[in-house]
């Protein structure tokens, strides 16, 4: 006799991270499999042939969608998917393409340190990385073929190279790019980039650089500092843009919402503060100081934003003296947060940006590269940036006190400069689309 498999708590969580085609399937099934293995059997085969029907439809509108539009293939670094900085840029990329004549219909996925190769001790051992790259990539290969543009999200870290223990790797992202040009002569962009020669002038880096670099079709940068770089390595295709994410839509006409205010339950006038891409190089005491000068001298209720998994961490160690929010959060209810706080103090980059689309006056501090000097350069912002390794109490206390005598007079100066940083955004894809 048959015994019907129950829904059990293993069912029910398959069920729901499966396709919501295979819903109308699971009674038939049960009814049909004489045991819980069985039935895990016929699913799991089930499973796979609605995950390939997917990915042949995605391909085959790739296909005739490239009748009438360009096929593009957006490569993206996508370990930190939960920042918004990521979400936000990427967003914006697909966004301009399909403006201007594209099409992104697969756009490739991509985690650092995925894929991992024996040392290449110089960038003449290239070739042999990207044949056996391609061995064990060959999706990423067959996308390549049919494509008629490469485009390639160029933030991040896309400048560094990874010291394994086998030796030098050079970064994924520019493995493919290379691969892209060389082995299937495409037209490829990187664009959104920053570029810090200085810091990663060591190793291998610099041969992949001259040898990758000049061969793109286009380099767009986000700062005037990257293209004062690549211009003095007598790299001619680079243009100048802005970050992508200075496209993300909002409005200040708009009512605000007050979404995170009641979640994180704030009384009084706030300080968000934002720290910086390498948080363990921060000294706990320099933030404690940062902390107990905001809430004492100015009387400022302090609330610490992490942006990763490993923020969240670090700050643990500061609920008693701050509140900390889980970053679960929209961008818009981000942004309404950050029009309506005193000041905001930041060390990473997109949130920095994000301040500026807000209208809110921030302080910046220095992140892993000086693409923040950058930005507040082509701002023409009258703050300079600080350091969160170095504590120098008197001159943070008269930058906080500036930031709030002069509120109003720099939320004008922001808003004001929104529409020349979208319009620079929107060169990080040509007009003349490839």
């Amino acid at each position: 006799m048959k015994r019907r498999i129950t829904n059990t708590s293993i069912h029910r969580q398959r069920v729901k991270s499966s396709l919501s085609l295979m819903g109308w399937l699971l009674p038939a099934l049960e009814s049909y499999c004489h045991d819980e293995a069985m039935f895990l059997k016929f699913y799991t085969y089930l499973k796979r042939f609605f995950t390939a029907a997917l990915y042949f439809n995605y391909l085959a509108a790739y296909l005739i969608i490239g009748l009438f539009r360009k096929r593009v293939l957006l490569l993206n670094y996508t370990a930190l998917a939960r920042h918004l900085g990521c979400r936000m840029t990427s967003a914006s990329l697909i966004r301009l393409i399909q403006q201007k004549g594209g099409s992104v219909v697969f756009p490739f996925p991509l985690i650092y340190g995925k894929y991992k190769l024996n040392a290449l001790p110089a960038a003449s051992g290239i070739d042999l990385f990207a044949e056996n790259y391609l061995k064990k990539n060959i999706l990423f290969g067959f996308l390549v073929a049919i494509c008629d543009v490469v485009v390639l999200n160029g933030e991040g870290n896309i400048y560094e190279y990874a010291d394994w223990k086998n030796g030098i790797v050079p970064v994924e992202l520019l493995l493919q790019a290379y691969i892209a040009k060389k082995k299937y002569n495409k037209k490829v962009l990187i664009t959104n980039h920053s570029f810090d020669f200085i810091r990663n002038s060591g190793g291998s880096f610099r041969e992949y650089i001259q040898l990758i670099y000049p061969q793109l079709d286009a380099l767009i940068v986000r700062d005037r500092r990257s293209y004062d770089r690549l211009m003095e390595l007598g790299i001619s295709q680079v243009s100048l843009s802005a970050d992508a994410a200075f496209l993300t839509s909002y409005s200040t006409d708009v009512r605000r919402r007050d979404h995170l205010m009641k979640k994180i339950g704030v009384r009084k006038e706030y300080a968000v503060i934002f720290l910086k891409t390498n948080v363990a190089e921060i000294p706990e005491v320099n933030l404690s100081g940062m902390i107990k000068l905001i809430k004492n001298t100015l009387n400022q209720e302090v609330i610490l934003m992490p942006t990763t998994d490993s923020e969240s961490i670090f700050l643990r160690n500061f609920r008693r003296e701050a509140k900390v929010v889980d970053f679960n959060y929209s961008i818009r209810d981000l942004l309404d947060f950050l029009a309506r706080a005193s000041f905001v103090v930041s060390g990473r980059f997109h949130y920095c940006i994000f301040s500026v689309l807000a209208r809110a006056p921030f302080l910046p501090f220095k992140s892993n590269t000086d693409k923040i000097e950058g930005l507040v350069d082509e701002l023409g912002y009258p703050l300079r940036t600080m350091d969160f390794l170095r504590y120098n109490e008197p001159e943070m206390l008269a930058n906080f006190n500036y930031l709030l005598k002069n509120r109003q007079s720099l939320r004008e100066l922001l808003g004001g400069r929104i529409p020349y940083m979208q319009e620079l955004a929107s060169k990080n894809i040509p007009e003349a689309f490839p």
